[in-house]
């Protein structure tokens, strides 16, 4: 354990922070101080804040309006994501089914449009045919 500057106990292990004015900073003789250091705070908890409000953002993003006010503070975020979370997990198997019943009947489609397709190319070939003929005989005629 150490003493502080300024007669406070302190551990490695400390979490506590004091409020210093610039004289009790200047009464601080810094070499004594020894591991511990005073640090501006200001701009990690800045950093730290707007990360929290880009995360928060980007949950909010995620989640449909209908599931929602206009605008939430974090903690209802929080609480709306995690509550759609839930939904979507319960109607996944639900939505998993549906997608394959609908993948089935979409190849099902696809299966029955490549018939036609290939009925229609044999007509096409037999109509070419069927011209060619009429044409060999208009010009025998003509």
């Amino acid at each position: 354990m150490y003493d502080s500057p300024i007669g406070l106990p302190l551990s490695p292990s400390s979490t506590w922070s004091l409020a210093l004015t610039e004289s009790d900073i200047d009464l601080i003789d810094l070499e004594e101080w020894g591991p511990w250091q005073l640090e501006d705070d200001g701009e990690p908890e800045h950093k730290r804040i707007e990360d929290l409000d880009s995360g928060l953002a980007a949950l909010r993003a995620l989640v449909p309006n209908d599931w929602s006010s206009a605008n939430p503070c974090a903690a209802e975020v929080l609480d709306i994501t995690c509550q759609y979370i839930k939904h979507q997990k319960k109607n996944e198997r639900k939505n998993i089914a549906t997608w394959e019943r609908e993948i089935a009947a979409l190849r099902a489609h696809a299966e029955s449009l490549e018939e036609r397709c290939e009925e229609l190319s044999k007509d096409k070939e037999s109509l070419a045919r069927e011209l060619e003929r009429v044409r060999g005989a208009t010009e025998r005629c003509g």
